[in-house]
């Protein structure tokens, strides 16, 4: 029988990016989060964004609300 082992260096790379990612995203300081999304695994904002996020709305191409999973709406108003 063949044993299945996880990949514990993969999972722990994973995890100190969720960490990185979660503890920027509280600091004050400028960061640039082009370039920070750029270095890590894709996998960790979506998977992130994914845990926040209950739903987006999207009209004509624009975001017009973001709910989130704590059940907070943010509504945006666009000058026409």
């Amino acid at each position: 029988m063949r044993c299945m082992i996880p990949n514990l260096q993969a999972a722990a790379s994973a995890f100190q990016s969720y960490y990185i990612m979660a503890n920027k995203l509280i600091e004050d300081r400028y960061i640039d989060y082009e370039k920070y999304i750029r270095a890590i695994d894709p996998s960790i904002p979506h998977s992130f964004l994914q845990q926040i996020i209950d739903h987006i709305v999207v009209n004509d191409g624009r975001v017009t609300s973001i709910t989130f999973k704590n059940g907070a709406t943010h509504t945006f108003t666009y000058k026409t």
